[in-house]
């Protein structure tokens, strides 16, 4: 089927849709790429890839539509818009880890917070007063990346919010505290996992505002203990 015509049905339900070439996404140099935005351009992108186009496909027909329309100025034109489309989600992606970098250091400085005032409220152990020694005077404590600093926070939830069950996997962790409450979540790796259930923990049952995180590598999990 010609690749319009399943345009067509993906965003027309089989009528004519307006933007049916994709110039509006492939030719900076047309009146229809005006008509959309940048953002527009890649929801476009992406609602095409998610209905079984792959972007080599597109591009191919594309050019060889216009090859038999006889129009070899817009198919030079291709790269450029594909460029336009790169950039544009590369500065988007750049932009986003910054927010997530930023909202992690708020983070750890938090966690770092809560341990140092809550000292005298849980046990060490000879080790653990060491590594605690170390996080007090550490001025960039990554909790996220230190599995040091982050199972002293989980020595600090496991007695302060009596946590009955600890599970791990390869990326997964779960939190049970009994009475059918519990966190859990998957990440990258284990340490993602962990260092998310540790914040749901503390977001869940501390008084305290906690800061703002954005998961940077897949959404929280819902509990299910159906």
């Amino acid at each position: 089927m010609h690749y319009q015509l399943r345009l067509d049905k993906i965003f027309a339900k089989g009528s004519l849709w307006k933007h049916r070439t994709l110039r509006t996404l492939f030719d900076p140099y047309s009146s229809e790429y005006d008509e959309t935005s940048l953002s527009k351009k890649l929801e476009i992108l992406q609602i095409i890839l998610r209905n079984g186009f792959n972007l080599n496909e597109i591009v191919f027909d594309y050019k060889q539509f216009y090859k038999e329309e006889n129009k070899q100025n817009v198919i030079d034109n291709v790269e450029e818009g594909l460029s336009n489309l790169l950039s544009y989600t590369v500065t988007n992606s750049i932009n986003e880890m910054g927010n997530i970098n930023a909202e992690m250091e708020n983070i750890n400085v938090f966690l770092k917070k809560i341990l140092i005032e809550s000292e005298d409220d849980y046990f060490l152990t000879d080790k653990q007063k060491i590594i605690f020694t170390k996080l007090k005077q550490d001025k960039k404590a990554n909790f996220n990346s230190d599995w040091n600093y982050l199972m002293l926070l989980i020595n600090y939830l496991e007695q302060k919010y009596q946590i009955s069950k600890i599970e791990i996997s390869t990326n997964y962790c779960r939190f049970e505290f009994g009475d059918e409450l519990a966190e859990q979540d998957k990440g990258m790796e284990l340490i993602d996992a962990v260092f998310s259930v540790c914040y749901k923990t503390i977001e869940r049952f501390s008084k305290d505002e906690t800061p703002k995180f954005s998961r940077g590598v897949e959404p929280f999990d819902e509990i299910d203990l159906k």
